[in-house]
């Protein structure tokens, strides 16, 4: 049988035979609403399914804390303009952590004490991503 379709690619494509294990990181920005020493509420613009373990990383001005969590709960909260006029739906998603290291609670109970002064406002430097597990 002849090839009625001409190579397009940059480099040539082999088939893999068998199964090859691979994963896809996908990263999802995140705002931090709340926190304690058992989980974390944070609000983003992609669907989490229930159940699923994510890494929540939490970047401060001194460094990042990167945490093994569950989504317990998700929901829409409502819509934003996105930078290109659009709408897009805002989730909240409820995260507990899972299998947490001391030194893990420790560094928590820091920023939850650093956020409870009474300000209500995120102190400088304060990011939050969270990453698929695959």
């Amino acid at each position: 049988m002849e090839n009625r379709f001409l190579e397009k690619r940059r480099s040539p494509r082999v088939e893999v035979m068998g199964k090859v294990g691979s994963s896809i990181r996908a990263v999802i920005e995140a705002s931090l609403l709340n926190l304690s020493t058992t989980g974390a509420l944070v609000e983003h613009s992609h669907v989490l399914h229930l159940g699923s373990i994510y890494t929540l990383t939490i970047y401060t001005e001194k460094k990042e804390l990167a945490m093994k969590c569950r989504v317990v709960r998700s929901f829409v909260s409502h819509s934003a303009k996105t930078e290109k006029g659009e709408r897009a739906l805002i989730y909240k998603s409820g995260l507990d952590f899972v299998d947490p290291r001391k030194e893990d609670l420790d560094r928590i109970a820091d920023i939850v004490r650093s956020l409870g002064s009474g300000s209500g406002a995120s102190p400088v430097g304060l990011r939050v991503e969270l990453e698929l597990w695959g």
